[in-house]
């Protein structure tokens, strides 16, 4: 019974530290981690023609799920960017248990040079668009796609909108 009641504790103290991390870094950034769903993205993969040529840098990449998808998807590189320590130890422990090429950076992902990706995914908030934008507009190469889910950039126009599920679309764009 002892084992039982270690066992909960260690999941108690595990989720509080999940929780408080996530709090600081919502804090923190104005960020919260919200998940993408990884089958749909494949789906966005395959549209787009992406394939094991492609290098994706994944910003704010919490559990590192988009990272593992489109490895899975096209056999391309991964580079997920995460400032919570939660969300970057976790993905790296996720990478080592699968055996996963994805490479896991813990940092400001404008502090992170995205001049080798062929595509780059953004999860984030609106009034960060207009920055990644710009961002991907002065280090990104001719051809580059940026992936967004629900948020458009700001004086962009995207090439391509895709419907997903529960009313959430996908704008894709290209430098």
């Amino acid at each position: 019974m002892l084992i039982v009641y270690i066992i909960a504790f260690a999941y108690t103290l595990l989720l509080i530290l999940v929780l408080g991390s996530s709090a600081y870094n919502l804090l923190r950034t104005g960020v919260p981690f919200v998940p993408s769903p990884v089958k749909e993205l494949a789906f966005v993969y395959a549209e787009l023609g992406l394939n094991s040529a492609d290098v994706l840098i994944d910003l704010g990449s919490g559990d590192g799920r988009v990272c593992f998808g489109f490895e899975r998807a096209t056999a391309g590189r991964a580079v997920g960017v995460e400032l919570a320590r939660w969300g970057y130890y976790w993905s790296r422990l996720r990478a080592k248990a699968r055996g996963s090429r994805a490479q896991f950076l813990r940092k400001n992902f404008f502090n992170q040079s995205w001049a080798e990706a062929t595509v780059i995914y953004s999860y984030t908030l609106p009034q960060v668009m207009a920055q990644i934008g710009a961002k991907a507009r002065s280090e990104c190469r001719g051809g580059t796609k940026l992936i967004s889910r629900d948020f458009e950039i700001p004086g962009w126009q995207p090439v391509l909108a895709i419907p997903a599920k529960r009313g959430h679309t996908f704008y894709i764009y290209q430098i």
